[in-house]
């Protein structure tokens, strides 16, 4: 590869200002993204593996800030990671063929299966909903097909909790993991008693027709439900009581409450989103409406809180193309924080802080979860587009280090949010390094960018 002649000038100006060192990181800087690119085409698994795990070492000594926060160098560590376990699946299985093969290693690579039928079946079972218990450390699960599963994230075995003949849609936990409550597409919610032996739910039958969301609060004395009956219901943990919070013209399919308790936030298909106060009855004039450019145009699918309760992140779909967006609404300023979050092809269903408040992900029909860095919400995310079908939901796991999707193609995924971790696994399955060629075609000439093993140990081709 050659420098332009824009990139050299680029350079030569800066070093009027900048010593060495700066010129050396600024170059390999600008190198990142074009290495990027040819990480994500190239065809041969070995030499896409090495490529990207340069690209991580050169990020871990040139780069700015965590990996989580580069666009550039996660995917190409993901998909060269993932590359060099499929090659090794299918070179050690060669009977097994491609498919099968991609699929064993894939499986074994990121994957979660309890809800999707084995592999061969044609029926597909939708993972909706995906929560974490902190206490337990286990991942919750429900979907399409009634089952709620407990899982181990670390050796991904599971146990089946309970199974019904309705579709789960939503799963959440009181905040002391006394209480999980399940929202299904029948009218009920099933709530269980976390510190009984007998996992029998109680069914609480208030609402007519589907569920559509449903949230503690932090108090751990109710949840807060919503359905398709456009009631808003407050559900008491002490003696099942419910009583009515409001009732909305609009259809309503999301809910939030805020940390501290005090404020319920609804957001409707009309593009309005109310705030009621939770400490006052309900009344007419307790409705307050949060300011909504184009409201009538942005369809509002999912709300949610940062865990410090300054932001609320409200997204949904332009009901014109059907793309997705988000606007982060800071509640102490009373206006937009940063731009509306673009980039979605279809409708946001779920956002999630992560537990620090820095990374803001989102879930969508398109298949895809975004990642924004909240510190730099204009720089672009991280883009996970490894499923098959629509993404219902995303959850970070408390330790902030990973995050799991739950997709309708029946698959929970688990995504480190590290690049260095792809990284450091990658020359497990590499057994050479670079050769000089290859080195040339991808980062440039020797004289500027020197050959350097990329997996210590490991031999140098010589290519004539």
């Amino acid at each position: 590869m050659k420098y332009s002649i824009s990139l050299i000038f680029f350079i030569s100006l800066r070093s009027l200002t900048f010593g060495q060192s700066e010129i050396e990181t600024l170059k390999y800087q600008l190198l990142i993204p074009s290495i990027s690119q040819k990480v994500k085409h190239a065809t041969d698994p070995e030499l896409k593996g090495l490529v990207a795990a340069q690209l991580v070492e050169f990020y871990s000594r040139y780069g700015q800030g965590k990996f989580e926060y580069n666009h550039y160098v996660y995917p190409a560590a993901y998909y060269g990671l993932q590359s060099l376990i499929r090659q090794k699946t299918i070179n050690e299985n060669r009977f097994l063929g491609y498919e099968l093969g991609y699929f064993i290693a894939d499986s074994s690579f990121n994957q979660y299966h309890g809800h999707k039928p084995v592999y061969g079946s044609d029926k597909r079972v939708a993972v909706r909903s995906v929560d974490f218990a902190r206490k337990q450390n286990k991942l919750y699960s429900a979907g399409g097909d009634g089952r709620v599963i407990a899982w181990d994230v670390e050796d991904r075995s599971f146990e089946e909790i309970y199974q019904s003949s309705r579709i789960n849609r939503v799963i959440d936990f009181s905040n002391d993991e006394r209480w999980m409550a399940v929202a299904t597409d029948a009218n009920e919610v099933d709530l269980f008693d976390l510190e009984s032996t007998d996992m029998k739910p109680k069914r609480i039958r208030s609402h007519r027709g589907s569920i559509y969301d449903l949230a503690f609060l932090p108090d751990n004395s109710a949840f807060i439900s919503v359905g398709a009956d456009q009631n808003i219901l407050r559900t008491t943990l002490a003696n099942f009581d419910v009583r009515e919070v409001a009732v909305v013209t609009s259809k309503v399919q999301t809910i939030a409450i805020t940390p501290d308790a005090n404020t319920l936030a609804v957001g409707s298909i009309g593009g309005d989103v109310y705030l009621y106060d939770l400490n006052v009855p309900a009344s007419g004039q307790n409705e307050k409406r949060v300011f909504r450019r184009d409201q009538d145009r942005l369809a509002v699918t999912d709300l949610s809180f940062s865990n410090s309760g300054r932001y609320l992140a409200i997204s949904g779909y332009n009901v014109e193309n059907g793309f997705g967006y988000i606007t982060l609404w800071d509640i102490q300023e009373k206006s937009p924080y940063g731009p509306t979050l673009f980039g979605f092809s279809a409708r946001v269903n779920e956002t999630e802080f992560s537990p620090d408040d820095k990374l803001l992900a989102a879930a969508s029909h398109d298949g895809s979860v975004r990642i924004w860095s909240a510190g730099d919400i204009f720089d672009l995310p991280i883009v996970l587009d490894d499923h098959q079908d629509w993404v219902w939901d995303v959850a970070f796991h408390p330790s902030g280090d990973f995050v799991m999707t739950a997709s309708a193609d029946g698959i929970i995924r688990k995504f480190p949010l590290d690049a260095e971790e792809f990284g450091g696994q990658m020359c497990d399955y590499l057994g050479r390094n670079l050769s000089d060629i290859e080195w040339r075609t991808y980062f440039g000439a020797l004289d500027q960018i020197p050959w350097e093993e990329t997996c210590p140990g490991n031999p140098k081709p010589v290519i004539k």
